[in-house]
């Protein structure tokens, strides 16, 4: 029995880790991602409402500005205008006029100075007497002021005689001769006002404002050193100072410093000033950066505590159940214990133990019934193999081990099945003192019907191998046996059957569809005993041909079945009947056991390890030194006293002629040879032969008189001889009924 803890151990860890796992990944997953895109969310929403709180500051530094430079031009719009002041300047002194402009100054903090100054650009009048009868430093805010006759602010900033950052605004003079001649000119100082009104401005912790001109020079900031110098250097600044550039907007930029910087900013029309409120980007994201922490934080929080209540459900509501069905399905696969079902089904856990326990206990009630038929079917296999064994044991007596002891004739066999029985087997019959019968024979198929039809076969070839018996009437008689118990099943045999005549030194021969049979001659050479008719088993009633050939010392018969040049290797290449017939060739002096053996060998090595595909049989009989006719009958001994071996020979070739003549279809030249060698056998067998062949040849010609002659003079031989009694009555029927019966 195989052992299940393996398994067992397998099943606990994925119920009991990997489905929770799996379920609390999905979990986590799932709640960081919406935590993620949540946090990202209100991140963005942080920075944007950062955005929109320095947005605001900028329209508040705006606003604050506009409002100084409204109050500016209030102030200068109260003199400039003023015909008591325009009197004033007209009629007073010089004294008098510094005074007027000096009462200017002190309307304003920021005021530095306050002059009144011609179209050039001359100063006419200070307030603070440094500047008098010099031109200012922007004397194209004076000209554009005096062409717009409003309120021009200088576009640049400048180191006024204070030392300090300032601009120009300049007023034209109205409503006197002086209009078109000059205007009032303030001196802003920026430093004091950035020190007043922009410096007090704090956003957040990092957060400043500052001042920029339509050129980039800043005009105002909290570091100093930074005042004049110019901020559309700084990555991400040049594009405000664009005309198409929006009068408000919200940048990203790099400082001095090349930190990261976002600002807000607004254009003033006149003067054209940039108010910008600044932060950094680290200020900016620090909030939002804070809440995304929080929101993650309580998104683990939250993950732990699902998670974890999700694990403590799974392992009361279902691990626990499981884990208990495991135990009692590992009890049942090991000791064949019963799975006791749920007391109540309440869930699908205990619905799945119900059908557990309804399957086990229809398992072990089937698994008693296998067993029980198992041992019947192992009893009943134990009786086939004894039956098979006592089979095998009948077929092998059925093929001979040894072979009757037949002076000048040596003869070994080998017989391998394929499977426990086979379907081919060989046998030598002595027939008389005379003569000596053996076959080969293969039936289609393996196993027990193969083996019951050779034990069958053997009997019927037995039975009809008597003295005088040629092979057809063999052959004959044994089809017809076969043919009335296997005629209608898928099955039939092919045969070789030889009779072999130790007087004459012959072999005659039937073969139904055996396929080539070879016999090596002493000489070196060979021939081929081709089949002479059909496979038996079959066709009822069928003639079969016979043929012969003369046999010499040394001469070597090789049978054998398909088996044997059919064989494949591993490459699934045939043995082929020409590796076989090379093979012989070059052992064919060996003995007829020495060759078998080796020929076998031969082709089990060729075939290696491949399986086997039929039955291999093999039986080669060889001729051995010595002269046909020793120690045979008186009749022999007598012939052989009155003919002279040389006679002898020369009739056997004349028969072998005439053989061959009848073979090629020349009836008429056959007569005429056996007529020559009719009286040169004396035996009456080698007689019976040739005048049983004359009769043929007449037969074919016609010559039905001379048929029945020949013929009866064969039987009056041989009177026991069934094919010539049959012949006879044959012509005899023929000359009846042409009229010619006498």
């Amino acid at each position: 029995m195989n052992d299940t803890r393996v398994p067992t151990l397998t099943m606990r860890k994925s119920l009991s880790v990997k489905i929770p796992l799996i379920l609390a990944a999905i979990l986590i997953l799932a709640v960081l991602l919406l935590t993620l895109v949540t946090a990202e969310r209100i991140k963005q929403q942080v920075f944007d409402r950062e955005q929109q709180y320095l947005e605001l500051n900028a329209g508040s530094v705006e606003k604050i500005i506009r409002l100084q430079l409204d109050s500016i031009n209030t102030i200068l719009s109260s003199y400039a205008d003023n015909p008591r002041f325009l009197e004033a300047l007209e009629t007073g002194t010089a004294r008098q006029t510094i005074g007027l402009l000096n009462n200017a100054r002190e309307l304003s903090n920021y005021f530095e100075d306050v002059m009144l100054v011609d179209p050039q650009g001359v100063v006419l009048a200070s307030a603070g007497l440094r500047n008098l009868g010099l031109r200012v430093d922007k004397p194209e805010t004076v000209q554009a002021a005096l062409s717009q006759g409003t309120l021009v602010g200088d576009s640049q900033a400048y180191i006024s005689g204070a030392g300090s950052p300032a601009v120009s605004i300049a007023m034209p003079l109205l409503g006197s001769s002086l209009e078109k001649s000059g205007a009032i000119v303030a001196v802003f100082n920026l430093e004091r006002f950035a020190i007043d009104f922009l410096s007090t401005l704090n956003f957040g912790e990092s957060g400043f404002t500052f001042l920029v001109d339509s050129q980039g020079v800043i005009l105002s900031h909290p570091d100093r050193d930074l005042i004049l110098t110019s901020a559309a250097q700084w990555p991400g600044m040049a594009a405000l100072f664009r005309p198409e550039s929006p009068v408000q907007g919200f940048a990203a930029y790099k400082n001095q410093n090349d930190t990261d910087m976002y600002l807000s900013y607004y254009r003033l029309n006149n003067p054209n000033w940039y108010s910008i409120v600044t932060d950094s980007e680290q200020a900016l994201s620090a909030p939002a950066d804070q809440i995304t922490i929080i929101m993650i934080i309580f998104g683990l929080i939250a993950v732990i505590l699902l998670g974890g209540s999700i694990l403590l459900v799974l392992r009361i509501a279902i691990l626990k159940p499981i884990a208990a069905l495991q135990h009692q399905i590992s009890a049942f696969s090991q000791e064949r214990a019963p799975i006791q079902p749920p007391e109540s089904i309440n869930n699908e856990i205990q619905l799945l133990r119900q059908a557990f326990s309804d399957m086990g206990n229809k398992i072990l009630e089937n698994t008693r019934e296998l067993e029980e038929k198992n041992s019947q079917l192992e009893s009943y296999n134990n009786q086939v193999r004894l039956e098979l064994t006592t089979a095998q044991r009948v077929q092998e007596a059925v093929i001979p081990r040894r072979f009757p002891a037949v002076r000048n004739l040596s003869t070994y066999g080998i017989y391998k099945p394929m499977e426990e029985l086979g379907g081919d087997f060989y046998d030598m019959i002595r027939i008389s003192r005379d003569q000596v019968a053996v076959l080969i024979a293969d039936v289609s198929g393996h196993g027990v019907p193969a083996a019951l039809i050779t034990m069958m076969a053997k009997v019927s070839f037995t039975t009809h191998s008597v003295p005088g018996a040629t092979p057809s009437e063999v052959m004959r008689g044994v089809n017809n046996d076969l043919c009335a118990v296997i005629e209608d099943i898928d099955h039939y045999l092919t045969a070789f059957y030889a009779l072999i005549d130790l007087h004459q030194g012959t072999v005659e021969y039937a073969n139904a569809g055996h396929g080539e049979i070879w016999l090596f001659k002493g000489d070196g050479t060979h021939r081929v005993l081709s089949p002479t008719a059909p496979f038996l088993g079959k066709f009822p009633e069928l003639e079969f041909a016979t043929r012969q050939e003369l046999l010499d010392d040394r001469d070597r018969l090789i049978l054998y079945t398909d088996g044997l040049t059919e064989i494949r290797n591993a490459q699934g290449e045939f043995f082929t009947e020409d590796r076989l017939i090379e093979s012989i060739s070059n052992q064919v002096e060996l003995e007829p056991k020495e060759m078998a053996v080796s020929l076998v060998d031969e082709v089990l090595s060729f075939r290696g390890d491949a399986p086997a595909t039929d039955d291999i049989t093999l039986l080669i009989l060889g001729i051995t030194s010595g002269s046909w006719g020793k120690d045979i009958d008186t009749d022999v001994a007598e012939h052989m006293a009155y003919q002279s071996p040389e006679d002898l020979k020369a009739a056997k070739e004349q028969f072998t002629k005439a053989l061959l003549e009848y073979r090629d279809k020349k009836f008429s030249v056959c007569i005429e040879t056996l007529k020559t060698i009719k009286d040169s056998f004396i035996h009456k067998h080698e007689r019976q032969k040739v005048l049983n062949l004359l009769g043929h040849c007449c037969l074919k010609t016609g010559k039905l008189q001379d048929c029945k002659i020949y013929w009866q003079e064969a039987l009056d031989l041989v009177p026991d001889s069934k094919e010539l009694k049959r012949n006879l009555q044959i012509v005899q029927r023929e000359l009846d009924a042409q009229g010619k019966g006498a």
